[in-house]
């Protein structure tokens, strides 16, 4: 047997010995394993595998900083040149259920407990998530439906070219008076000052948000209006009984 194969059998040795037992039988429970593959290892035929190896280093009471130097001891047996019959013994470790180590009862109970918790817990959370999108999408139904509906409201039409000999003027009676191209707009597209005429537009007086009134004037420009439409306060136009053809291609 090689040199790498005797330090094995000398360290599974010592672990028996550690394990305060005098028969084998019993070392052999301490450690973890069946009495079967403690004669194998013992007599040099079979290697144990290293998460065999660190089970029998627990319950030999081995502290976990010395853990290393057997494991080392168990990976150069391992790699060592070994003949014919050893190897076939070696894979009939892993086949046959005599020396195949199972995992002590009470282990395989806790492990297959804490896979169901597992299993469990994220069945429990999917379950949830689900209700809650559930209830999520019923309050946004529930909430769209009591909204009151705004009326639609009807886009004025473009500005037709050479229709605005017959409209009708006003004059700005304030400093400044905003244009905006849709009621409710942030920001106005340009200012009227005191004095300037606007066309006025054939369209109904509309109210915004804040009880504002608002009338149609003509903007003709498409960088400020792409319909040819603007809105202006009532409160800061006054009347103008002049026709507008003299205002040109401004308002």
């Amino acid at each position: 047997m090689p040199a790498e194969g005797t330090e094995l059998r000398q360290a599974i040795k010592e672990l028996t010995q550690r394990t305060g037992k005098s028969t084998q039988d019993a070392q052999a429970r301490k450690l973890g394993i069946s009495d079967t593959s403690l004669g194998a290892y013992l007599a040099g035929t079979q290697i144990p595998r290293e998460s065999t190896m660190i089970k029998m280093l627990v319950g030999a009471g081995i502290p976990t900083g010395e853990h290393a130097k057997y494991l080392e001891t168990r990976r150069r047996a391992e790699d060592a040149p070994r003949g014919q019959h050893a190897h076939t013994n070696r894979q009939s470790t892993h086949t046959s259920p005599l020396l195949d180590e199972k995992p002590p009862p009470a282990a395989r109970t806790a492990h297959s407990t804490s896979g169901i918790v597992r299993e469990s817990f994220g069945s429990w959370v999917w379950v949830m998530l689900s209700l809650l999108v559930l209830v999520s999408l019923a309050l946004l139904v529930f909430l769209q439906s009591r909204s009151p509906s705004a009326p639609p409201v009807a886009m004025p039409a473009p500005l037709q070219a050479g229709a605005t000999t017959d409209l009708r003027c006003s004059l700005v009676d304030v400093a400044s008076s905003p244009v905006y191209a849709e009621i409710g707009d942030g920001e106005p597209v340009k200012f009227k000052g005191f004095g300037d005429r606007v066309r006025l537009l054939p369209f109904p007086q509309r109210t915004g948000s804040d009880g504002t009134a608002y009338q149609a004037v003509a903007l003709p420009d498409p960088r400020d209006s792409v319909n040819g439409v603007g809105w202006m306060r009532t409160v800061d136009l006054k009347s103008d009984p002049r026709e507008c053809a003299g205002l040109g291609k401004r308002p």
